[in-house]
């Protein structure tokens, strides 16, 4: 949930994210919270109880799930995504769309994105979201030049 705290810390705080050395931001597969957790635990538990589940974390903790969708579209620098393709916690079979779509589309900046996938130029693992973040430890050459191109 790194992407998802960065996005919400850049929303709360912009003035500590206002800092010139800050380039850009990297976002491993962040999610639409609520649907992946609703996706997470009716396929895991065979329940549909996303919205009881959200009612005992603010119960318990004062604080509900992360709203990438909202808190994307305070970022000030360029960020490349990362997601795995065919997440089935992130993918909405329904609309075809992976839940990252809606948050990229929403970030203001400049923008990329990078499907991991096993096929392809760059095949890397079995679909599943654990694959995604080991993704860039095979294969680095995109993340090092998005960074190059957004350092000096």
């Amino acid at each position: 949930m790194g992407a998802s705290a960065t996005f919400q810390a850049w929303s709360e705080a912009p003035q500590t994210f206002a800092d010139p050395q800050i380039k850009s931001v990297v976002a491993v597969q962040p999610p639409i919270a609520y649907e992946m957790n609703e996706r997470f635990i009716i396929a895991k538990a065979n329940m549909d109880i996303v919205d009881e589940v959200l009612a005992a974390q603010i119960d318990q903790y004062g604080f509900g799930f992360a709203d990438n969708l909202t808190h994307v579209q305070n970022l000030t620098v360029p960020v490349l995504f990362s997601q795995v393709e065919a997440d089935e916690y992130t993918f909405d079979p329904e609309t075809g769309i992976n839940n990252v779509q809606l948050i990229y589309g929403a970030a203001p900046t400049e923008k990329d994105i990078i499907w991991v996938r096993e096929t392809g130029d760059n095949p890397h693992g079995t679909g599943k979201r654990f694959d995604g973040y080991g993704y860039f430890n095979k294969y680095p050459s995109e993340l090092l030049t998005f960074l190059d191109n957004h350092f000096e």
